[in-house]
């Protein structure tokens, strides 16, 4: 095994964007309050197994209704929604009720739709024509300060009821394409059903929160980045699979920060540290002293949606009271922290201990 240097580095899972702790809210043009109106995301498929339905967190819902959800092709006109079935079974209905603001919720179509990778397609989330609802109804929420970035590619569309319009610059939505069971990264969209906040010192009952990952490759690390408060000094240290023995620490000064705020900080480790394919890690944010310090997490609904997240099921929460082995551990399969690492090298796969073959991380792989 021989472990080449990239120049740089690569970030996984993927920073996301964040000035603030997150927060769940609706968008403009992502809210139907009358017949005929429609929202929905245009994306490309991102595998070739058969579309069988979603997952999505409502918003803000006055009135409820049953809407229609379609999966349609997409124009290459305009780029808009064709009005075409991908599939003649290719439709739903989902009954959201009045009660059910920031719910995640499920649905499923008649039958399937087997796209090719990379095919354009548009989803959407549509008032019949008789519908009686006339209220404020946002089928969908974004998420801003999260795990997903915002960008233009997909993009949210809307109708209201004659012409079809595109946002842009919206925020990450939180919706997720079921691939028959499997759910796959697509940049922009976040199927996170909720954003939690960690305040600990070093007194605490859980003094350290952070992430259990493997690696489908050996690869080496240079840093680790999150996004936190630091009010006081911290330390970050990665842990080997005893979930005792530090193979290298980060130290956090709370003065050596730009703003007072919760923001990113990046901590270089002293030397980069070499990690093995199919190995238990697990790294860990840590309070130095009384002094109270926050960090952030993400839920899902299933363990299968951590596949649309940039870490996918390879990289989970995890906390711990002053760790010395696996068993001082508690590991979330549903929850995800808002932190990540930089690699700067990989295995080239030229000798014996190399991968055979090209190893695949889940979710959104590397970002720069």
């Amino acid at each position: 095994m021989t472990i080449q240097t990239l120049g740089g580095g690569v970030l996984w899972p993927n920073r996301g964007t964040a000035t603030s702790t997150a927060a769940f809210t609706n968008d403009s043009g992502a809210t139907i309050n009358a017949s005929s109106e429609k929202v929905g995301i245009i994306f490309q498929a991102a595998s070739t197994e058969p579309i069988s339905g979603g997952w999505f967190r409502t918003a803000t819902v006055t009135v409820g209704a049953t809407l229609s959800v379609r999966l349609e092709t997409v124009s290459s006109s305009d780029g808009l929604p064709s009005g075409t079935l991908a599939s003649t079974s290719a439709s739903g209905t989902v009954t959201i009720s009045s009660t059910e603001d920031n719910v995640a919720k499920d649905f499923t179509f008649t039958g399937t739709h087997t796209p090719n990778k990379g095919d354009w397609l548009a989803l959407l989330w549509c008032n019949p024509a008789t519908s009686s609802e006339s209220g404020s109804l946002a089928p969908v929420a974004s998420l801003t300060d999260g795990p997903e970035e915002e960008i233009d590619v997909p993009y949210w569309v809307s109708y209201d009821g004659g012409t079809w319009s595109k946002l842009q610059h919206a925020n990450a939505k939180c919706i997720a394409v079921n691939h028959n069971g499997t759910y796959y990264y697509l940049p922009g969209l976040t199927p996170v059903s909720a954003a939690n906040t960690h305040t600990f010192n070093n007194t605490s009952s859980t003094d350290v929160y952070g992430a259990k990952f493997y690696l489908p490759m050996p690869a080496r690390v240079s840093s680790w980045w999150g996004f936190q408060d630091l009010d006081g000094d911290a330390k970050v240290k990665l842990y080997n699979s005893d979930g005792a023995t530090v193979l290298g620490t980060i130290s956090l000064n709370q003065v050596l920060e730009g703003t007072t705020d919760p923001s990113y900080q990046e901590g270089i480790f002293p030397t980069a540290i070499s990690l093995t394919k199919d190995t238990t890690y697990r790294i860990g944010l840590e309070a130095d002293s009384t002094v109270n310090l926050s960090c952030y997490s993400f839920d899902v609904s299933s363990s299968g949606l951590l596949g649309g997240l940039s870490g996918g099921q390879n990289f989970i929460f995890t906390s711990a009271k002053d760790p010395a082995g696996t068993t001082y551990w508690t590991d979330n399969p549903t929850r995800v922290p808002f932190m990540g690492l930089r690699f700067n090298g990989f295995d080239d796969g030229g000798s014996t201990g190399g991968t055979s073959g090209i190893g695949v991380l889940t979710g959104g792989g590397l970002a720069r």
